[in-house]
């Protein structure tokens, strides 16, 4: 019987201890015969020579053979030669191992090539079976000795190891076949965009090592150059398990980027081939007990895999368990995978049940119950307002379940109301009232609903405990027509054709209501006869009358069901509610101003409707005429619907012109209210924009613009000659930039030279003015510019338009060609939106693109700004950036990033070493600056993981503790800890980078919390293994990280930071005041405590401050309840409130101050 110690073992169960067998050869330094004891130990007996040749199959080398001696060094000789003449320095590598310069040397002195070898071999070939790369180093070389206990390092040495998955690590013909029929270089491209966070066109060994330990701590010393060997010059095989493993890793620290359908195949793919779906997972229920033994990377792998799949499954819009996704949620589910997580993104959360419900599928929803799926989970919003968000966008993903069932069940299967039990009876909370509002909200969304499928739903809800006339506040979709809606509105869009009896009289009867005269006092009716007009639902509105329901009788809102009707553009139930139910066309209430019927038709369009209203007599020249506070109050209900004084007006804000010019032909008086010339101009109406300017029956009232100004933006040489002739001397400085951005003739440039000579002397150069200077420059008008020059002496800023390109200006859109249409808007000049807002620029920041014109105002003394040179940095125009660092920078240049961050964040090397050497200061100051532009040099070199500006940053005494940006800013390591790259982080530290430094003070995370909230497992376990304080006046830091965690749906990482140590009495109790808040109050909650314990005089802070705050909780989160509440607390204040940034401030707003300047003088005639 042949011995075991000579047995034959297939390549699959060496390789499934190949990671063990590398670790311990370069990590542990291990011994042949030590390493061949520990395979004996677990069960795989080998001979000292089988191990031998199995080390060198794969390269396992810790010196270059004698035999290849000669060749390497010879080969290494040459090209480091050939290196040294372009210049270029140059690290060895060899089998994974950068070489020591000193050894290199002496190596090559004991292997010189002879004059006969350089004859005959000119260029040495790379020596056969080496693993040989002369690569330029790595800027930072990300070669760190990492702390014990890194959940990835435990991933790699336990998981890695006892799976037996041979996938895993390589053998796997099926991938390896799909991955060799591939373009050979295109393979590798995907490879590396996948798995490194930039692309290098012609990547080398050291680079993209660096690259890889920016992200990935090595488990022993030069793993990941090793790696990077492996990815380049390693086999299919080789390269495939690296693609596996780093590819886990990118997952489990929630750094894996599936946005793109190609980067989400990849993973498929990976998932496919590698046969890691073979068995369940054994996944860990995190519980005091356990915490020793859990797994942190397999539990976020499969976290994260769970939510993702869910995310690309609703994208792709199959059945479930036809697709690949589907399997991987079968199979994670298997494997213990808690459903209960929520599902982030941008703009809502979810959880897998809410995915489930919105895409429709009740086998996936009753696998999720089946598998503990509670319905309820996580029922409270995470930002305030979210239930206003949901019934605006329509999004059933971020619904209650129970609600996104409600709102498909029209097409959800024949299954539907087994499913609706089933999670009513779930459910412990389900949301009553949000159901009867998205019922009573659908509008036109189930128009073929059946009668019977109506009733035997609602009639399923008042099984489980339903009032047939629950009353509850409507949603959005009918708040501006009804305050309330009942249970038994739901049924107002259902179409009953006779004898049948409509389901609203048969719940009626079920409740036992047998007439009109039964029905409670309390009980409006208006709101079934409003929703059925709505819904044009003409039957069901004569039955009401019938039944003895008033259809003509005003809602809550004083809006009658003519009104509705006409605004969804109902043609045949306006005619019967007016010929048959006498409802009035002109509906006038004292004390409450509501638009017409023919105003709202007109604001719609709907030229069938105002035909049929004029020809009933409805009033055309019905004068809306209310102050403006009382009106803002009545109307902020209506949706996305402008009122002018009469309909004419209302047509025009609308841009319905067809609209306005059959009122206007039918006897409506343009000037019975103020008709907008702004409308006018909009809507391309030449003729009554002539009509107003030229008019003698209404004199010209607009505070805002003169009349030559307006003659001017009417591109009407003509009306430009009479409103000249009535007043020779006019001029204000709007009009003058008027005419110098709409020049086009050699005439217009009289009329400019008309304009400077009526200007009333003054040494003061006032910011239209200025902005005409810019906008000279901008469209190159140099003879223009040079005018202008002569006239206004003192330099000013300009008030540019704060979007003037597909991107904002300060946000590094670059300046586009000058268009007039990139300062207009619906015809109008941006100086005179509302609510277009502008910033302050130097007008030198129009002329980069032109020298001549940029050197006449630099001559002229204008200064270039932060915004000047950004821009010559956008358009690599280097020559011009050298020239603008010779000259003093704009005094008020405080608005913008400046220009050694910009060239930073975008990569603009060029211009940063220029930047530099020219003494731009290396810590560049943008704290005043909100969000992502408001940080310094290294800061943005951080944020792009640039580890080439990293190290220059460094190397120029960057300061790694330089503080955060008031708004939204953040420290470099706390950007290195929300990126994830652990690696970067790990440098900024042993440069002294404090791990506790407070966030921003505004929407601010410290390091753990950003770590936290973004799901980076490694970087939470290293910056508590060195530190991070979590205790006294660090404990809001650690538990508002947990927070976050849960928030985001990293649940691992909020573990993992659960169980880092005991709990104390206080943090419970600290906890208890944490646990229910959203977002914005966990942000704010340091400041509210700091406030209980200050005096008042100490609580006062800075109010533009204050407002940025409050105006962003107001505008983008909204107020929180499912019941909705009164008006304001749902929708918030209409008074306007001030902004903070004055890159925030319309022009209007700007202007104010200018307007009592004696200089400042319009032209009214």
């Amino acid at each position: 019987m042949a011995s075991s110690l000579g047995k034959r073992h297939s390549d699959a169960e060496w390789r499934r201890h190949k990671l063990s067998i590398e670790r311990m050869f370069f990590a542990e330094d291990k011994s042949i015969p030590e390493i061949k004891e520990y395979l004996e130990n677990i069960g795989l007996t080998v001979s000292k020579s089988q191990l031998e040749t199995r080390l060198k199959l794969w390269n396992f080398r810790k010196k270059v053979p004698k035999s290849q001696g000669p060749a390497v060094w010879q080969f290494v000789d040459h090209r480091l030669q050939k290196r040294q003449q372009q210049g270029k320095q140059t690290d060895v590598v060899i089998y994974g191992m950068v070489v020591d310069p000193t050894k290199v040397r002496k190596q090559i002195m004991h292997h010189p090539r002879t004059t006969i070898d350089k004859f005959y071999q000119p260029s040495p070939r790379t020596p056969e079976g080496m693993e040989i790369s002369l690569d330029t180093p790595a800027p930072l070389p990300m070669q760190f000795s990492w702390p014990d206990g890194l959940p990835w390092h435990r991933f790699e040495e336990d998981f890695l190891h006892y799976f037996s998955v041979p996938g895993l690590v390589g053998d796997n013909n099926k991938a390896a076949e799909d991955l060799i029929s591939r373009e050979e270089d295109s393979a590798l491209t995907k490879l590396s965009r996948f798995i490194i966070p930039h692309d290098t066109t012609r990547p080398s060994v050291t680079q993209l090592a660096a690259e890889i330990g920016s992200f990935v701590p090595e488990n022993y010393e030069n793993e990941n150059m090793r790696r990077a060997t492996r990815l380049l010059q390693g086999s299919v095989d080789e390269r495939y398990a690296e693609y596996v493993r780093l590819t886990l890793y990118k997952l489990s620290n929630n750094l894996l980027d599936t946005n793109e359908k190609a980067k989400w195949d990849e993973l498929t793919m990976l998932l496919e081939t590698s046969g890691i779906m073979a068995s369940p997972l054994k996944l860990q229920r995190m519980t005091d007990s356990t915490t020793d033994a859990i797994d942190y990377t397999a539990n976020a792998i499969a976290e994260k895999l769970f939510q993702e799949t869910f995310l690309q499954m609703y994208d792709d819009g199959t059945a479930w368990d036809e697709t690949f996704e589907g399997r991987i949620i079968s199979w994670l589910l298997t494997s213990g995978q808690n459903p209960n997580i929520r599902i982030s993104i941008i703009s809502y959360d979810s959880t897998p049940l809410r995915w489930a419900a919105a895409m429709q599928s009740s086998e996936l929803i009753l696998r999720l119950l089946d598998h503990g799926a509670c319905p309820d989970f996580p029922y409270q919003p995470v930002y305030k307002g979210d239930n206003v968000r949901h019934f605006i966008h329509g999004n059933p993903q971020s619904m209650h379940p129970i609600l996104a069932v409600v709102h498909h069940y029209n097409t959800f299967g024949d299954d539907r109301f087994h499913v609706f039990s089933r999670l009513l009876e779930t459910s412990s909370n389900f949301p009553m009232a949000s159901i009867i509002q998205r019922m009573t909200s659908v509008d036109q969304s189930f128009p073929e609903l059946l009668p019977e499928l109506i009733l035997e739903l609602v009639e399923l809800l008042v099984r489980h405990g339903a009032d047939i006339l629950y009353k509850t506040t409507t949603s959005i979709a009918t708040h501006w027509y009804t305050r309330t809606v009942n249970l038994i509105d739901c049924v107002a869009s259902v179409v009953c054709k006779p004898p049948d009896l409509h389901p609203f009289f048969r719940l009626l009867q079920n409740a036992g209501i047998e007439s009109r005269s039964q029905i409670p006092k309390d009980f409006d009716t208006t709101s079934i006869v409003l929703l059925a007009a709505a819904q044009g639902n003409i039957d069901f509105l004569e039955d009401l009358r019938t039944y003895g329901i008033s259809t003509i009788t005003p809602g809550s809102r004083r809006i009658s069901a003519l009104h509705v009707a006409a605004h969804y553009g109902h043609l045949e139930t306006c005619r019967k509610l007016v010929w048959e139910h006498d409802a009035p066309v002109d509906v006038n209430v004292p004390g409450y101003i509501i638009p017409s019927p023919l105003q709202f038709a007109s604001a719609e369009g709907d030229l069938d409707i105002v035909r049929f209203l004029v020809e009933n007599n409805a009033d055309i020249n019905g004068d809306y005429e209310v102050e403006q506070g009382e009106r803002s109050n009545s109307l902020r209900w209506w949706p996305g619907t402008n009122f002018g004084h009469n309909s004419v007006e209302t047509a025009l804000i609308n841009d319905q012109s067809d609209v306005a010019q059959y009122l206007l032909d039918n006897g409506a008086n343009a000037y019975a209210a103020p008709v907008s010339f702004r409308e006018a101009l909009k809507a391309n109406n030449a003729a009554l924009v002539e009509q107003l300017l030229l008019s003698d029956i209404k004199p010209w009232s607009d505070k805002d613009i003169s009349i030559l100004e307006a003659a001017i933006i009417s591109r009407n040489g003509h009306i430009v000659d009479k409103v000249f002739a009535r007043n020779p001397d006019a001029y204000d400085p709007g009009a003058l930039c008027a005419k110098v951005a709409f020049t086009s003739t050699p005439k217009d440039s009289l009329t400019v030279n008309r304009l400077l000579s009526n200007r009333p002397q003054s040494e003061k150069t006032l910011p239209l003015e200025a902005l005409a200077v810019g906008l000279a420059a901008w469209s190159g008008q140099t003879e223009i510019l040079k005018s202008l020059l002569r006239v206004f002496h003192r330099p000013a800023l300009v008030v540019a338009p704060y979007r003037i390109s597909e991107t904002p200006w300060d946000s590094g859109g670059v300046l586009p060609k000058f268009s007039r249409s990139r300062i207009t808007e619906g015809n109008m000049p941006f100086w005179h939106i509302s609510w277009h807002p502008v910033v302050e620029v130097s007008p030198t920041s129009f002329a980069v693109s032109s020298r001549e014109s940029l050197s006449l105002l630099l001559e002229h003394g204008y200064t270039p700004d932060r915004l000047t040179m950004r821009e010559a940095i956008a358009r690599d125009d280097l020559d011009t950036l050298e020239l603008l660092v010779k000259f003093p920078r704009s005094p008020e240049d405080v608005r913008f990033q400046g220009p050694l961050s910009y060239a930073a964040y975008h990569g603009k090397y060029e211009a940063l070493r220029i930047l530099l050497q020219n003494g731009e200061d290396v810590n560049e100051d943008n704290t005043h600056i909100g969000l992502r532009f408001g940080r310094n040099p290294l800061q943005s070199a951080v944020e792009k993981s640039d580890l080439y500006l990293i190290d220059l940053l460094l190397k120029s005494g960057a300061n790694v503790n330089a503080p955060a940006a008031k708004r939204g800013g953040a420290t470099a390591l706390q950007l290195a800890a929300m990126e994830g790259q652990i690696g970067i982080l790990r440098t900024l530290v042993d440069y002294g980078a404090d791990i506790d430094a407070p966030g921003a003070e505004f929407f601010g995370r410290t390091a753990l919390e950003g770590a936290a909230e973004h799901g980076r497992i490694d970087v939470i376990a290293y910056l508590l293994s060195i530190g991070a304080q979590t205790t006294e006046g660090h404990r809001l830091q650690y538990l508002r990280a947990i927070k976050y965690a849960q928030i985001e749906g990293h649940e691992v990482a909020a573990n993992l930071l659960r169980y880092h140590r005991d709990w104390s009495t206080d943090d419970n109790i600290l906890w208890a005041r944490l646990e229910a808040l959203g977002i914005e109050d966990l942000e704010n909650f340091q400041v509210d405590i700091e406030q209980d314990d200050s005096d008042q005089d100490d609580s006062d802070q800075d109010d533009s401050d204050q407002e940025c705050s409050k105006e962003k909780n107001a505008q983008v989160y909204g107020s929180s309840s499912d019941h909705m509440g009164s008006d304001a607390e749902v929708y918030g204040s209409t008074a306007r409130k001030e902004p903070s940034d004055p890159r925030e401030l319309s022009y209007m707003d700007f202007m104010a101050q200018f307007k009592t300047f004696p200089e400042y003088r319009g032209d009214e005639m």
